[in-house]
C-alpha cells in the first residue's frame, strides 16, 4: 500500500472551474433578477430617469443648453458656452442633490443594488459550492464531479461540513467574492478609485504567490483557511476520518517492519510500531509524524 496525495491537473481544475462560474453565473444571476422583481428595482430606475429628465429639461432651457451632447460636441463649444454648458450641469445635480425624493429614490437603488448581488452570489455558493458538495460526497461541485476532482484534507481525509463550510462561505464568499465587491462599490459610491485599485491589486498578488508557493498543491485564500487541496478521485485513497487514517498508518508501518503476518495479526516487538498498534493510542495527523504519508511502502519483500 502506498498513500500520497495525488493533486489534480491544473487543466482538470480549470476546466472544472470554468463550468462551475457558467452554473455560478445562471444561478446568481437568475436570484438577483428575482429579487429585482421583489423590490421593484426597474421601477425605481424608471423614476430616478423621471427626476433626472425632469431637472434636466427646466435648466437646459434656463441656459438655451443642451445637456445630452458629446464630449466631441462639447470640446468644440466657445469658452462662454462652455462655461454656460456647465454651470447648467451644475445646478441640475444640485437641484437633484437637494429634492429629498430623489435623493431617497437614488440611495434605494444602490442599497437594491448591493442587496440584489450579495444575496445572489451567497445563495449560488451556498447551493453549488456548499449543498452540492454534501451531496454528491468529497466536495465535489457539478465541475467537479464531471472532471473527476476531490476536495479532501490535506492529510487524506474526506472534508466534512465543517470543512466546506469554511471553504466555501468564509473563504470563496465572504473573502474572495464580497471583499473585492464591496471595494469596488465603495469606489463608486465615495471615489475612492485608485485605493481600491490597489488593494484589489495586492490581493491578486497574494492569491498568485498562493497558488505558484504552495509546494505543487495550486492552493488558494479558500483552501489555506480550510487546509484543503484538489486531488485526482480516481487514483486518490481517501479516509472517512482520522482514526481510519491512524489504523492505515498503523498497520503500514508494522507490515513494512516485518511486524504484521499475512493475517494482519501484529507479531512484532517493536517498541515503537507497538506503541502505533495499541488501539487508544492516537498519533499526530500532519506533516510532522514519524511516518511520512508519502514515504509509506508496504509491499512485503521476497
Amino acid at each position: 500500500m502506498i498513500f500520497d496525495i495525488q493533486k489534480a491537473s491544473t487543466l482538470k481544475r480549470m476546466s472544472a472551474f470554468l463550468l462551475d462560474v457558467i452554473l455560478f453565473a445562471i444561478l446568481a444571476v437568475g436570484v438577483a433578477w428575482l429579487i429585482g422583481l421583489a423590490c421593484d428595482y426597474d421601477g425605481h430606475l424608471e423614476q430616478n430617469q423621471i427626476y433626472y429628465e425632469q431637472y434636466k429639461a427646466e435648466y437646459e432651457t434656463k441656459y438655451g443648453v443642451d445637456l445630452d451632447i458629446t464630449e466631441e460636441q462639447y470640446n468644440v463649444l466657445s469658452p462662454e458656452a462652455k462655461a454656460n454648458w456647465d454651470k447648467a450641469l451644475e445646478e441640475c445635480n444640485k437641484a437633484l442633490n437637494d429634492d429629498v425624493d430623489a435623493k431617497a429614490n437614488y440611495v434605494k437603488i444602490f442599497s437594491y443594488t448591493l442587496m440584489m448581488v450579495s444575496l445572489g452570489l451567497f445563495i449560488s455558493m451556498l447551493v453549488l459550492e456548499f449543498a452540492i458538495p454534501l451531496l454528491l460526497k468529497n466536495g465535489q461541485t457539478v465541475g467537479k464531479k464531471v472532471f473527476g476532482i476531490a476536495v479532501i484534507h490535506q492529510n487524506g481525509v474526506k472534508a466534512n461540513a465543517f470543512t466546506m463550510f469554511i471553504r466555501s462561505i468564509i473563504g470563496k464568499y465572504t473573502l474572495e467574492l464580497m471583499v473585492p465587491v464591496l471595494l469596488v462599490y465603495m469606489m463608486f459610491l465615495y471615489n475612492i478609485g485608485i485605493v481600491t485599485v490597489i488593494i484589489l491589486a495586492l490581493y491578486a498578488i497574494l492569491q498568485a504567490v498562493l497558488f505558484f508557493a504552495s509546494k505543487g498543491m495550486h492552493t488558494l485564500v479558500h483552501d489555506v483557511l480550510a487546509k484543503t487541496v484538489c486531488v485526482d478521485l480516481a487514483s486518490q485513497m481517501i479516509f472517512e476520518n482520522e482514526e481510519e487514517l491512524n489504523e492505515f498508518r498503523r498497520k503500514a508501518y508494522a507490515e513494512k517492519s516485518g511486524e504484521l503476518n499475512v493475517d494482519g495479526i501484529y507479531t512484532g516487538t517493536s517498541a515503537i510500531s507497538a506503541s502505533l498498534v495499541q488501539k487508544d493510542v492516537q498519533p499526530a495527523v500532519d506533516a510532522e509524524t514519524a511516518v511520512e504519508p508519502t514515504s509509506i511502502d508496504t509491499t512485503t519483500e521476497e
